[in-house]
């Protein structure tokens, strides 16, 4: 239960309390009701003041214009709070004086009142806004055709609900949870088994894999959380299309294309749970998995310098609203935000979110983490390739974010499961709502105090009259007690009528502060009828205490709320965003106080009536630089003021938008210098979750071709975009394909499932030839480079409002030409050969990048092009840092792209640099067409009825069942065997191999358990002749005679030829495997590190790759990857002799093709197993399966 202790008053004792009871107790009419009604009046003055006006007039006869008096002037029966029956009471008429049906929510459908005495309260004449809330909010009439229309209740369902409430059951409820438990273990069954919950971290350093992983995606974060919430949104409406259709396999491309289509229009279902929530899906779900990172070394949260912030700090949608409005006390204990993995658990929960789609949420997590964290190292990748049960990130994700929200979600449900909820509140809202008289008195009390206190609240409930508002606060009492079956729930009538009211919130501009400051009022008000509630109910069956019924309402009103609250806090943000936008602007433009004023006003205005705002040309203009001076990543930020902005917003087809693509690049290559330029299509708009959208990232990208044999012809860093324009044939290249192939532009439009392509006429496609000023060689080479970095898939945030589309280009730093030569397309050999440069020296790689540097500038200044180079870029961001400085703004700089970029001897080296956050600012997006694509197997799936599925299958039985079973082992000191052991170990993944450290195998009996077919080596020596520390071991250990019979072995021993050991360890490592058997894989290698290793650890790898893993056993092992075929295995039986064992066990016979029985447990306990019986039973799967 959250403890939720909210301005609970002492009860007044002695001399305070007695003056308030004899105040009010001074009435005839009081003193005739005796004591104990005395009292009750005493704590609502208020409503006793109908009852002296009664007594001061004669009696009932003046009571007949009270509108406590019914029409009929009938006496009513005691109220159960305690008051007289000489009370008479009216109820709410329609025009001909007929009462009207009771609403769902619980009060009348009807608002017309009889008022034969007004009684308004002096802030209902002060202001002529009129807020009319009952009927337009609680039964809204726009609403009445979209809901399912309620039945009238059966006799019995009425004298069930009227009922003595002392023992009243909630079976409807209470099945309902058992329902969701059992739901919920199952799943948490399922994350422990399939995604390792249960077991843990399995090394020690998984911890700070995850932590290091995570540390990157926040280098990228806009775009990690991107396709992360697309993802996840998209595995969820696949998935329940597919319980829905329940088809075969064939339909499967069919169900994903719907799912897309269902997330493109928010109409998913992550969507409608969350409401107005899914425009902050990203940064919630970013905030959750940055929560659960923290926990995992919460000693290193002390930051000392500069490092990634918790990014929790960021997700305050609401700031500053305990300033505006509620105390923080009121804010404290009515928190709507999230700060912890609970927090965000207990938040999806009430929004709707089931435990199975946090299986959803745990693939879309590791998806992203593989496919969108730019400069994953081996670590990560390869722990990311590992199966789901032993990956540390799934571990992760599995045991601290889902297992964690899907317990939180339960709890939300136990918690309202309880006697409290089901009898307590129910049976106490019933005595109150029971009793006209004490329903009035809580209205009118409510706003009266509520009011009184808070005068800043007064605009928005200006002449409204009392007796509407006192049945609106009854109205919201009764929503918050039918509440307690339907918090959870998504898409019934409930939830409709919560999404309702927050949009009605949202028009009538309710702040978002008055939401903690009215729950507060609240259970001020209900505090005297807890109290009265305690008293009455301590000898029935369920007794409840005051402090109970408050925490109760405490949290149905915390939970309630949530949801309603909503839309208008996201307006409350983009306001926040947008003002904060104009203030920079004003200062930036020059704009006068008045003008900044009139101007934030109009986009109040605008945002009020349609949820968004636009920008003018100018803003628009201003908001690009500013965004551009405001790029932490970017070195070149001095000429931040230059950037040409194109407005061409107003653009409607993809058509136009190619043309205004080819005038931009005429634009910036057509002087004597790039010019830098940005074009801005139209912005997305609120109902898109996308958007238009580049799929392209660069208007001038290079196809890279996957070879036949497994080489790359041209730039490999787009070789999985060409592949997906290929197999869907959205664009067709050369019949003689090159390293440099210019792709097509491909757009996405809104509402259009295929996406436009575009092929750039060549007169606009400005490359540069790479010659050397002195090697003429070079030439030949065929190297080129695109001229202008037009980059086209990244957002710029202007305000609030997001423009995905909006192409924007600088110019290139050389070094950033010679990395994509270097890294993508490894021209380092042939540039050494075309140079005549030796391979073997030292430090080739650094010669080869001063050489490609020198080479490049040549060729840009030669044909024309702009181009800096680092030295030049860095000494001017330097002063570009002196400007901001002198203008009294500090530069945000992120180091490792400045300072790492320039080198050690620049100046800006040794600058301190902070990475701080300023808006507005530009945000790097999700690779859409990775983000949308279809898995692989579907396309497969469709196609099997064109193979030869059993001829298939039989040639990959007969390759299958000789698949390689490999362990690679290395003796390292100084990380250079184990880094060509870890390379090697992720060119194998296919096979599943095993790594280790010599020590870890010493003995060599993993070969004999595991069935090892091939032991791979790598060791270097250390000191003099000695092996390494993680080697030391497995060199003094015997190894058992001919245990490595029949595994082939190969051996790389690392060392250098200046010292007189040469290789000594690696050669004593070949000696002792041969001796125990070893058949050769390949020749003993030796590495010299005195001339360097790097190409020739790159070339044994190789081997050793294609040795293990030839073409044909790839594309077969690929190809079972991707379609579900059946394998049988045998599984040999064996009873154990202890017959008197009721539930029998078994052992496994050892065969080579046999798999390992590990379980096999009866769960019914203590019933009779010959008739009924529900068995557990897990096998282990044979080694290489």
């Amino acid at each position: 239960m959250v403890k939720l202790n909210l301005f609970r008053k002492k009860k007044k004792k002695g001399k305070e309390l007695k003056a308030i009871v004899q105040k009010n107790a001074e009435s005839p009419v009081a003193v005739a009701m005796g004591s104990s009604a005395a009292d009750k009046i005493a704590l609502f003055p208020d409503v006793s003041t109908d009852v002296k006006k009664a007594d001061e007039n004669g009696g009932s006869d003046a009571l007949k214009n009270s509108p406590l008096v019914n029409e009929k002037d009938e006496l009513k029966g005691e109220c159960p709070m305690g008051f007289s029956s000489v009370v008479k009471t009216q109820q709410p008429a329609n025009e001909k004086n007929e009462l009207k049906e009771e609403s769902p929510m619980g009060v009348s459908s009807d608002v017309k009142t009889q008022q034969p005495a007004p009684r308004r309260e002096q802030f209902g004449k002060q202001r002529s806004k009129s807020i009319f809330l009952l009927k337009t909010v609680v039964r809204p009439e726009s609403y009445e055709d979209e809901l399912p229309e309620e039945k009238e209740p059966t006799e019995e369902k009425k004298d069930k609900e009227t009922n003595d409430l002392g023992g009243l059951e909630s079976p409807k409820l209470k099945s309902g949870t058992n329902i969701y438990r059992k739901e919920a273990n199952r799943v948490i069954d399922i994350l422990g088994e399939v995604y390792g919950a249960d077991t843990g971290f399995r090394n020690i350093g998984d911890s700070v894999v995850v932590t290091e992983g995570w540390n990157k995606a926040l280098a990228f974060v806009t775009s990690w959380n991107e396709a992360m919430a697309a993802r996840w949104r998209i595995e969820v409406a696949f998935r329940q299309l597919q319980e829905k259709a329940k088809a075969g396999s064939d339909t499967k491309c069919r169900l994903y294309q719907e799912a897309l289509d269902q997330v493109e229009t928010n109409a998913d279902p992550i969507a409608k749970m969350l409401g107005t929530r899914v425009h902050h899906l990203r940064t919630l779900i970013t905030g959750l998995v940055d929560a659960a990172v923290r926990t995992l070394s919460p000693n290193t949260q002390r930051i000392q310098r500069e490092a990634y912030h918790p990014m929790s700090n960021d997700l305050l949608l609401g700031d500053g609203e305990g300033a505006a409005g509620g105390t923080k006390s009121e804010l404290r204990h009515f928190a709507l935000q999230e700060g912890t993995v609970k927090e965000y658990g207990r938040l999806f929960a009430r929004c709707g979110v089931q435990p199975k789609h946090w299986l959803a949420f745990a693939d879309a997590f590791l998806w992203t983490m593989r496919t969108h964290v730019p400069y994953a190292d081996e670590t990560d990748a390869g722990d990311l390739d590992l199966p789901n049960n032993e990956c540390a990130h799934s571990i992760f994700c599995a045991s601290h974010i889902c297992q964690p929200c899907i317990k939180e979600s339960l709890q939300l449900r136990e918690e309202l499961d309880t006697p409290l909820f089901k009898v307590g509140v129910p049976r106490f809202w019933k005595r109150i709502a029971s009793c006209p008289m004490v329903r009035a008195s809580i209205g009118e009390s409510f706003y009266r105090e509520l009011l009184t206190n808070n005068p800043r609240l007064l605009d928005y409930f200006v002449k409204a009259d009392v007796d509407s508002l006192s049945l609106h606060i009854v109205a919201l009492l009764d929503l918050l007690v039918k509440s307690v079956e339907s918090i959870g729930s998504w898409g019934n009538r409930f939830r409709s009528v919560l999404d309702h009211l927050g949009e009605m919130h949202r028009r009538l501009g309710i702040p978002t502060f008055s939401f903690p400051i009215v729950g507060g009022q609240l259970l001020l008000l209900l505090q005297p009828h807890f109290d009265e509630e305690e008293t009455l109910t301590a000898e029935e069956e369920v007794p409840v205490s005051a402090e109970d019924l408050e925490e109760a309402f405490a949290t149905l009103y915390l939970e309630v709320m949530s949801i309603v609250y909503h839309p208008m806090i996201q307006e409350e943000k983009l306001v926040k965003d947008a003002e904060e936008f104009f203030n920079t602007v004003a200062i930036e433009l020059k704009w006068s106080p008045d003008k900044l004023s009139k101007r934030l006003l109009e986009v109040k205005l605008e945002i009020s009536n349609t949820g968004t705002y636009s920008h003018s040309s100018e803003e628009l203009e201003i908001g690009a630089r500013l965004c551009w001076r405001n790029s932490a990543k970017c070195i070149g930020r001095i000429a931040w003021n230059t950037l040409e902005v194109r407005d061409c917003r107003h653009l409607e087809t993809p058509a136009e938008v190619f043309e205004e693509v080819k005038e931009h690049l005429r634009i910036a290559t057509g002087g004597t210098n790039i010019q830098s330029v940005m074009t801005v299509f139209k912005p997305k708009s609120i109902a898109e979750t996308w958007g238009l959208k580049f799929w392209s990232s660069q208007f001038v990208r290079y196809a890279g071709y996957k070879n036949e044999d497994g080489t790359i012809t041209g730039d490999p860093g787009n070789l999985e975009f060409t592949d997906y324009l290929l197999e869907r044939e959205l664009w067709k290249p050369p019949e003689k394909k090159t390293d440099f192939d210019v792709l097509p532009l491909v757009l996405k439009v809104p509402g259009v499932r295929k996406p436009y392509v575009y092929q750039l006429p060549q007169e606009f496609v400005h490359e540069v030839h790479i010659e050397h000023p002195t090697c003429p060689a070079i030439k030949d080479l065929g190297l080129r480079w695109a001229s202008v970095p037009a980059i086209s898939d990244f957002n710029m945030n202007l305000g609030g409002i997001d423009y995905q589309c909006c192409p924007f280009n600088g110019w290139f730093v050389s070094i950033e030409v010679v990395r994509n030569l270097m890294e993508r397309y490894k021209v380092q050999d042939r540039w050494a050969d075309a140079m005549g440069l030796d391979k073997t020296q030292k430090m080739l790689d650094m010669r080869l990048q001063h050489e490609i540097q020198t080479a490049v500038l040549h060729s840009f200044e030669d044909q024309g092009f702009t181009m800096v180079d680092p030295e030049q870029v860095g000494s001017s961001f330097f002063v570009h840092c002196k400007r901001e400085r002198d203008q009294g703004r500090e530069c945000p700089a992120q180091w490792s792209w400045i300072g790492g970029l320039v080198g050690p001897t620049n100046v800006t080296w040794h600058k301190e640099m902070r990475d701080f956050k300023v808006l507005p600012q530009y945000e790097y997006c999700a690779e859409h067409w990775l983000t949308v694509k279809p898995p692989d197997e579907f396309a497969l799936l469709e196609s099997a009825s064109e193979l030869d599925l059993q001829s298939l299958a039989k040639e990959k039985e007969s390759v299958l069942g000789a698949r390689p079973r490999i362990l690679i082992v290395y003796g390292s000191e100084t990380g250079t065997a184990e880094a060509a052991a870890s390379r090697l170990h992720r060119a194998l993944k296919l096979l599943k191999p095993s790594l280790a450290c010599l020590n870890d195998v010493a003995g060599l009996n993993i070969v004999k358990d595991k069935r090892i077919t091939h032991l791979v080596a790598i060791c270097s020596t250390f000191n003099r002749g000695e092996f390494p520390g993680n080697a030391k071991i497995f060199s003094e250990s015997d190894i058992e005679p001919d245990i490595l019979k029949g595994t082939k072995v190969a051996v790389c021993a690392l060392g250098s030829s200046l010292y007189p050991d040469f290789c000594k360890a690696g050669i004593t490592l070949e000696r002792k495997l041969a001796d125990a058997g070893a058949q050769t894989l390949a020749s003993f290698t030796k590495v010299d590190d005195a001339t360097g290793t790097d190409g020739p650890l790159s070339d044994w790898t190789q081997l050793i790759q294609r040795l293990i893993l030839p073409p044909k056993l790839e594309d077969i092992i690929r190809s079972n990857l991707n379609v579900q075929t059946v394998t049988k295995h045998n599984i040999d039986w064996q009873k154990q002799l202890d017959v008197t064992e009721e539930v029998k066990r078994y052992t496994h016979v050892d065969s080579p093709d046999c798999m390992l029985c590990v379980c096999n447990d009866e769960l019914i306990k203590g019933g009779d197993v010959e008739d009924r019986s529900t068995r557990k039973i897990s096998f282990k799967l044979p080694e290489g399966v």
